[in-house]
């Protein structure tokens, strides 16, 4: 790579999306650049051991910023929004938030105009990630106003804004053209073509599909198409927007030719097949279609284009109308509404024979659809709407034309009450649902603990509730009209930990601008819970220690000590006297903190609790307080089941259970996606251990290890090593990555069955490099 005579900030004013602009920079050999590099590619390239790698740049980050080395402010700034960037792509959302923080420290005047708008993107960003589309929206806007940005900054951020609002079909509003007009792009601009993609991208959403079409013709046309660096993106979502042009071309003209069940392989598939079978008015088929897609795809949920709607559509037209409105509050409450949204509203409320509520919401919609200049996409939508009758839509026109908008209500209003007074009842003690001895047990030593001002020790496996036990403590206490501040040390790095431990004083590292309160402080006189204290580092390990010794904190860049006066609650789902032994976690620390211990027993241990919470969390997710109808089998299943997610993966299946099964109120035991049935194996993708299972009865119908009967998706620990063993049996070698994906185990377990075979001698981990992406495990003879 030829190296030119600018620095990466110099590169990155010039052209910000040069996938070079690391590697021939003057400074490209620099600490900081060549980690900046890494945190790039991590964004870009998606390997299957990606976590490794961001574990291994995540420990190279903590280093450097420790050695606190003398950067230019806005290289630092520059470098926390591209890990903040990578954080957000990798779901590590939690430590992005951290990276704000962080950077909002730094003296803005001090920085570059394109770096503070770039700033407001990626935090936008990250509330995108969180479902807040609105959001997002408003740190766009923010950063388009910014001002004396180099042409292709405002290019560039522009063209994400119309992005935006073309995936929302709304490129037509008067914020955007105000925008288009005082910031023109010339045609030879990269970006050029990027406006003519979302310029489609918006046709498409609205189902004006001729003009699509042209306009993506003209797109092909382009001389620089082959060439230019958005092509890759726009080939790769091509293939959804075309089956929205063959679905509106064809939806009076169906093929009957169709792909077999085994080549389902993506979203596109499910989304095609649930919108034909209800352009064949077969909405049973439609609504199962749409439920494999969301349990494969749970992410359709919370975009906001065409293929966000395919659930609602399969539930309106199963007339499950309660669900229908149950998903569209969720999804304004998230801040992820829009404008279509009404004539699923209008949709729902015929069902329940609101017919002014239907109306209003009608009316309102036609506004927008003129607004918008999408006609077409009501067109396409009625088209998909098998449950209303021809009289009910010309009821709805001529009704939606006399009513009166102002008395529309908001429609969550009503839920958002009942939430609060639900709320109400959840303080203390009441947070923890169960009839069982153990969680009697739980409640009374929460009231006991909760007068002392010591710090107390929660432990307990992942999912058993720990936070909500934290919370019971400090709303028991006399502390409960505090703040109660809660921070999960094994999601941030160990560096941003010690900032958000004890805090800083202005100047004391790079970017440090100010005074910044830590949570010891700001937890004033009341709770701070530091959750998954295990994970901290042995040098964190010292300075807790001696914090909670002494009674007080010091910030760093200061000489002098000062008092907390919060009351400290620790948790974890480690083995702490374990890992003494190993010399992981200092015994002294642990002495200190678990004087007083609530050990929280895993869900399976307390099995006449699993079906009260069933219950519970259908109860508070039905608008009427419903209890559902389970089958005796269900039932057994239920409390068979190992939960090894606990109270909360039981809290997600029952949601998914219901989700997935608008229209019943009984279930039976074919709902438990947990235990699959016959059916969903036989259209599952075969993987590789799977394969290998069906290989090794075809050779030993009596093995008993793969005895289908016995087996057949069995979760207990005898047999996950059984199934880890044959793997090994069958293929000598094996990355930590292959076996979570075979067995689908959680990282988690899969080392911890790992190192049984390693201690067992079974197995033996080679490490090649130092680098955790080269190390893998292999049969010993």
């Amino acid at each position: 790579m030829k190296h030119n005579k600018n620095t990466v900030i110099e590169n990155w004013l010039i052209n910000p999306i040069d996938t070079n602009l690391y590697e021939k920079s003057s400074d490209h050999s620099s600490r900081i650049i060549t980690i900046m590099s890494k945190v790039n590619d991590l964004r870009l390239n998606h390997t299957d051991n990606q976590e490794e790698i961001l574990i291994e740049i995540r420990n190279e980050i903590d280093h450097f910023l420790q050695c606190n080395e003398p950067i230019e402010l806005n290289i630092f700034a520059l470098f926390l929004i591209k890990w903040a960037s990578s954080l957000i792509h990798n779901a590590h959302l939690i430590e992005a938030n951290k990276i704000f923080i962080r950077f909002d420290q730094i003296d803005k005047k001090k920085l570059l105009p394109e770096i503070i708008a770039n700033h407001y993107v990626i935090f936008g960003l990250y509330h995108s990630a969180m479902g807040n589309k609105l959001k997002y929206e408003d740190f766009l806007i923010k950063s388009l106003q910014i001002k004396n940005l180099k042409k292709i900054h405002t290019e560039m951020i522009f063209n994400g804004y119309s992005i935006f609002l073309s995936s929302h079909g709304r490129l037509n509003e008067k914020l955007k053209k105000k925008i288009l007009k005082s910031k023109s792009i010339s045609k030879d601009s990269p970006f050029y073509l990027f406006g003519l993609f979302a310029e489609f991208i918006n046709l498409v959403n609205c189902m004006d599909i001729t003009n699509a079409i042209e306009k993506r013709n003209e797109c092909f046309r382009h001389p620089d198409f082959d060439k230019n660096p958005f092509r890759k993106n726009f080939m790769a979502h091509n293939p959804h927007y075309q089956m929205y042009i063959d679905l509106w071309h064809n939806r009076t003209n169906l093929s009957s030719n169709r792909p077999t069940i085994s080549s389902y392989k993506n979203e596109i598939d499910y989304i095609y097949l649930s919108t034909i079978c209800l352009l064949e008015n077969k909405p049973k088929e439609s609504l199962l279609w749409a439920r494999k897609a969301i349990q494969e795809f749970p992410f359709i949920l919370i975009t906001n284009n065409l293929n966000s709607y395919l659930l609602l559509r399969a539930e309106l037209a199963n007339k499950n109308a309660k669900t229908v409105i149950y998903l569209l509050n969720q999804k304004k409450d998230l801040g992820n509404a829009h404008y279509i949204d009404d004539f699923f509203y209008a949709r729902a409320y015929l069902l329940l024979n609101d017919n002014v509520k239907a109306a209003q919401f009608f009316a309102k919609l036609q506004d927008q659809l003129h607004y918008y200049n999408a006609q077409n996409r009501l067109l396409f939508e009625l088209d998909l709407s098998t449950e209303i009758l021809k009289s009910q839509l010309h009821l709805l026109y001529y009704q939606s034309n006399k009513t009166d908008l102002k008395q529309l209500d908001e429609p969550f209003s009503k839920d958002k009450k009942n939430k609060t007074k639900k709320s109400l009842k959840n303080i203390g003690v009441q947070r923890l649902k169960g009839q069982s001895y153990e969680i009697s047990n739980i409640q009374r030593q929460i009231i006991q603990y909760s007068k002392f001002q010591l710090p107390i020790l929660i432990t307990g496996e992942t999912g058993v509730g720990k936070e909500e036990v934290a919370r019971a403590l400090h709303e028991e206490s006399d502390r409960k009209n505090k703040p109660f501040i809660a921070i999960n040390c094994g999601a941030i790095s160990d560096t941003l930990l010690q900032t958000e431990f004890f805090g800083h004083k202005a100047g004391a590292f790079t970017g440090a601008n100010k005074d910044y309160k830590g949570v010891f402080e700001s937890a004033e006189n009341g709770t701070l819970f530091l959750d998954e204290i295990g994970e901290i580092s042995p040098l964190l390990q010292v300075s807790l220690l001696r914090v909670l010794e002494s009674g007080e904190i010091r910030q760093i860049g200061m000489a002098k000590t000062k008092p907390y006066h919060c009351n400290v609650i620790l948790a974890t789902n480690k083995d702490l006297v374990k890992m003494t032994a190993d010399k992981s976690f200092r015994k002294d620390l642990l002495f200190r903190i678990n004087q007083f211990e609530l050990k929280i027993p895993a869900l399976r241990d307390r099995k006449e609790d699993i079906l009260f919470l069933a219950n519970y969390f259908f109860k508070i997710t039905n608008e009427d307080g419903e209890l559902p109808i389970f089958s005796k089998e269900l039932v057994q299943a239920l409390e068979s089941y190992d939960w090894p997610g606990n109270v909360r993966e039981l809290k997600h299946e029952i949601e998914k259970m219901k989700l997935l099964n608008s229209n019943l109120n009984s279930f039976s035991l074919e709902n438990f996606s947990l235990i699959k049935s016959e059916e969903q194996s036989l259209n599952s993708p075969v993987n590789l251990y799977q394969k290998a299972k069906k290989e090794e009865s075809s050779n030993n119908s009596d093995s008993i290890i793969f005895n289908n009967d016995l087996v057949q998706d069995e979760k207990s620990p005898l047999r996950r090593i059984q199934k880890l063993k044959f793997l090994f049996d069958e293929h000598i070698t094996l990355t930590r990555n292959e076996i979570i994906k075979t067995l689908n185990i959680s990282s988690g377990t899969a080392t911890s069955d790992l190192k049984k075979l390693c201690t067992s001698k079974y197995i033996e981990k080679i490490c090649p490099s130092a680098s955790p992406r080269s190390h893998y495990f292999k049969k010993l003879s």
